[in-house]
């Protein structure tokens, strides 16, 4: 009688250590549904973050050509726009880039000129991205003020 009650326990004990067809399928099916979910959120999070690095990229690269400009004497700055040629690097990061830089001479109160730097281009969605705009001035004499300050 003891042997056979023995052999009823090493019987039960190796079923328990097994997982069952239902809870292997349940398995699967929840792993399932938290993949659908999390894929497109986290294709959602590389986007952001690629708008994010082109943002950035277009405001350093505006920044950069309105010192450019303003290292000029403001005398030599002409009112109106403003020829820039856009950096190739910035162009394969910027699809469709579109770029406006115009001054705007004042006389009052002191000889001077207003720099506004813009820079637009197509997202991923193939419509115009919000531009990044950014101003400066810079007066005789060597001294601005502005959007670098």
């Amino acid at each position: 009688m003891i042997r056979h009650q023995s052999n009823m326990n090493l019987s039960r004990s190796s079923t328990r250590n097994a997982f069952t067809l239902i809870e292997v399928l349940v398995s699967c099916a929840l792993l399932a549904a938290i993949l659908t979910t999390a894929v497109p959120l986290i294709q959602n999070a590389a986007r952001q973050s690629q708008a994010a690095q082109r943002r950035v990229l277009a405001t350093q690269w505006v920044l950069s050509e309105l010192d450019e400009i303003i290292d000029q004497p403001v005398q030599q700055i002409d009112d109106g726009p403003i020829q820039v040629d856009l950096d190739e690097a910035v162009s394969r990061r910027l699809p469709d880039a579109r770029l406006e830089f115009v001054a705007h001479r004042v006389t009052q109160p002191a000889d001077g000129c207003r720099i506004d730097g813009s820079i637009s281009w197509t997202g991923a969605n193939g419509e115009l991205v919000r531009p990044v705009r950014l101003s400066t001035w810079v007066f005789d004499g060597g001294r601005r003020t502005g959007g670098d300050e």
